[in-house]
């Protein structure tokens, strides 16, 4: 039976899996507060779990936006590297169930299509004015967990970045996470063509949750 398990479900997301396969539940949590002055505009990646959804991509940086739509609040997330010689861009949306803790659901097709939930599955577990701390974890029943982790830098190379960085990591280690994160690489990133950043369009959220109703969650410019 153990052996049909990791044929069935195992397997399948150690191939197609982006983050980080482990045992056991995703940990409890304690997500932050933020509001669109916080957490909104540009972060570049400073450190990142190693992923099979970014391999050998440099000079990564993410657009922030909180986004309400009716009585919904939605966060839109513009990821931006460079792959080989050009930039590539996709857009993300994450639900938020609860304005006061930064807890959102992204869909679960960015994991594998084997895994299907509306639970949170992102959370931002630090925030100041200079950095933030983003953590993703995806449930497989009661036996396994998928995790990814971020650290993002208002600046593209904050002054010592390797003591401050590592106070940041450490409220990882609080929650007794322990993926290993990497320093990116930020060095000599070309231009980016301005329409990677554009401003989002409230006829644009409706238009993506209707393509992840449809388990297509990245939608690219």
């Amino acid at each position: 039976m153990q052996f049909l398990l990791f044929l069935l479900v195992v397997l399948p997301l150690m191939l197609r899996s982006r983050g980080d396969l482990k045992t056991g539940k995703c940990p409890k949590l304690k997500p932050v507060y933020v509001d669109q002055a916080s957490i909104g505009g540009r972060w570049y990646e400073l450190k990142r779990a190693d992923t099979l959804g970014e391999p050998g991509r440099r000079c990564n940086f993410a657009n922030y936006t909180l986004v309400q739509a009716g009585s919904d609040s939605y966060i839109r997330v513009n990821n931006t590297a460079l792959n080989g010689d050009s930039y590539r861009t996709s857009i993300n949306i994450g639900k938020q169930f609860d304005p006061s803790i930064a807890a959102f659901n992204f869909d679960a097709g960015k994991w594998a299509a084997v895994v299907s939930t509306t639970a949170p599955n992102t959370f931002i577990l630090f925030a100041d004015e200079h950095f933030v701390l983003l953590y993703s974890c995806q449930g497989v029943g009661s036996i396994l967990h998928m995790e990814l982790a971020w650290i993002m830098s208002r600046e593209r190379f904050p002054e010592n970045r390797e003591d401050r960085s590592a106070k940041v990591e450490s409220v990882l280690s609080s929650f007794g996470i322990t993926v290993k994160l990497d320093f990116v690489n930020q060095e000599n990133c070309p231009p980016i063509d301005p329409v990677a950043e554009k401003a989002p369009e409230k006829k644009e959220i409706p238009f993506l949750l209707q393509l992840l109703s449809q388990s297509r969650p990245q939608v690219h410019w």
